[in-house]
């Protein structure tokens, strides 16, 4: 009876003993602050500017503004940029604390590159600010550390796993809204598409009292006097949904010799306020099989396109799909039947 006491006694000590070290290596779990390991802003509609640094130089301010986004006070905020940026911050939660032997050099690293995030309210009250670092050896969490804080986590979203600290470095031009047209179908008064090579197939569409108007964009043009195609004007206009570039490339070093040339179509869209948006499309060709640049003269036969460098009315030169873009480029007598 006595050596089975002993041999009990052993057991719950040396229980503890691995409960004890097991406790000790994933961290000081006993003497963190509760306010340390509290990075989530759960309701992110009270989020009014967030600002993120880093310790190159690079700053980002994002301020909530009519009910959307602005970068740096000039240019409209990606919606899914900013989109995978708040679910970030409303659903961080600590995956492991690190072992006391690790957190040295992961808060020297922190210190020397981490990311800085801060949050405000909508009265532009402070509500949290932390840096973020990289991610751990199985790259399933992000190294994050609050504000004047000693203790560093290892944080993720439950719905993702991966190095968050992509969600928060994001460049200049990435920021930015990519839409060369924004107004939705229905808010459309006028669109006109000029082939400066290709005058006949040039128009001029209108809404009306009575409805839509197709025109020749050139006076030298002949009227088009068959049956207009039933539907058709509307359909048009819903190609003008989702129409985003690829990319911003406004330091494209060959930019100016492009701009110099003749463009393969001029697109002017005029809105119910009256505002308008104008953009020149290059096309970029594919190669032919002896490495040279396909050409293609015909409008309808767009195969030989592959993307288009756009010069847009806001001064931006970007980078369009044909994929995307390609259903816009009507030709006048699209609109009527054969």
């Amino acid at each position: 009876m006595k050596k089975t006491l002993v041999l009990l006694l052993v057991f719950v000590l040396l229980g503890g003993g691995v409960y004890w070290f097991t406790q000790e290596s994933k961290g000081p779990i006993t003497t963190v602050k509760a306010g340390d390991r509290d990075f989530a802003v759960k309701n992110t509609d009270q989020i009014g500017k967030i600002f993120i640094a880093d310790r190159t130089g690079l700053e980002s301010t994002l301020d909530r503004k009519d009910g959307g986004w602005i970068y740096n006070n000039s240019y409209k905020v990606r919606q899914d940029a900013v989109g995978n940026l708040l679910q970030t911050i409303s659903e961080l939660e600590v995956k492991f604390i690190p072992p006391n032997k690790g957190i040295p050099v992961i808060v020297k690293t922190l210190a020397a590159h981490g990311v800085k995030v801060e949050i405000y309210d909508l009265q532009g009250e402070m509500m949290k600010t932390y840096y973020v670092g990289g991610t751990t050896n199985d790259e399933r969490a992000t190294y994050m550390i609050m504000d004047e804080a000693e203790q560093p986590y290892a944080m993720h979203i439950p719905t993702m796993e991966g190095n968050l600290r992509l969600r928060y470095r994001i460049d200049g031009d990435d920021w930015r809204d990519r839409a060369v047209f924004s107004d939705k179908p229905a808010d459309i008064d006028f669109v006109s598409i000029e082939y400066p090579k290709q005058k006949n197939k040039s128009f001029i569409i209108e809404r009306k009292d009575s409805g839509y108007e197709v025109s020749p964009f050139y006076d030298v043009t002949p009227t088009i006097t068959k049956s207009f195609r039933k539907g058709y004007d509307e359909k048009f206009f819903k190609e003008f949904t989702g129409l985003i570039a690829e990319s911003f490339q406004n330091d494209k070093p060959d930019k100016e010799a492009i701009l110099s040339m003749v463009p393969f179509a001029i697109v002017t869209v005029k809105n119910k306020k009256g505002q308008e948006t104008s953009a020149k499309f290059h096309a970029v060709r594919h190669l032919d099989s002896d490495g040279s640049k396909m050409d293609n003269a015909d409008l309808n036969a767009k195969s030989a396109i592959e993307r288009y460098n756009v010069a847009h009315s806001s001064g931006d030169f970007m980078l369009a799909q044909q994929l995307l873009f390609g259903k816009i480029f009507w030709s006048y007598e699209s609109f009527f039947e054969i």
